[in-house]
């Protein structure tokens, strides 16, 4: 991180009082997805986020809040806009009042959670193939942001349509010689 190598941090600015959702672009907590056992067929997934289990990404976020007040505050450009810190205000100043903090505040979505189906070998914990076939499911692939093993340092909208474009070209090319 200390590199300057490697996008950590995205603040999306809203123009609001909150003026803007941190992300934290590899978080280090793992979540899990799984199927409702006492429903499976009509109730909706057990998401568990687990935002936060693991320590590290609480004080990475909350470098992370250090910063954009520094950018907001020390910054002589932003000096003639009289900036004011809505949240999480003054009164937050040591690790533990950010940790607090963003355990109050947190919404787990903004991790934007991907790698449930990873991309990788199935002894490592991995549910697709390069190809992205499902192991051990015939027939069944899976082309979303579940695939992807972690973050990238970007947008996950962005990199899905991406790999979308890819498998639509490959689909068409598997097709196309089935009838041939």
């Amino acid at each position: 991180m200390r590199a300057n190598k490697t996008a950590f941090f995205n603040l999306g600015l809203s123009g609001g009082a909150g003026n803007g959702i941190m992300v934290d672009l590899h978080p280090l907590s793992r979540g899990s997805v799984n199927i409702q056992v006492s429903d499976p067929f009509w109730s909706e997934p057990v998401v568990d986020y687990r935002a936060l289990s693991n320590p590290l990404d609480a004080a990475v976020m909350t470098e992370m809040m250090r910063f954009t007040r520094r950018f907001y505050f020390n910054n002589t450009a932003n000096s003639m806009y009289d900036p004011r810190e809505m949240s999480p205000g003054s009164r937050v100043q040591t690790d533990e009042d950010f940790a607090e903090y963003l355990s109050n505040t947190l919404s787990p979505t903004e991790y934007h959670p991907v790698g449930t189906c990873a991309m990788m070998p199935k002894d490592l914990g991995g549910v697709v193939d390069e190809r992205l076939r499902v192991y051990g499911v015939k027939n069944l692939r899976v082309v979303d942001a579940s695939i992807m093993p972690t973050l990238p340092s970007g947008n996950t909208c962005q990199t899905v349509y991406a790999v979308a474009e890819k498998v639509r070209g490959k689909m068409f090319e598997i097709e196309s010689s089935l009838f041939c």
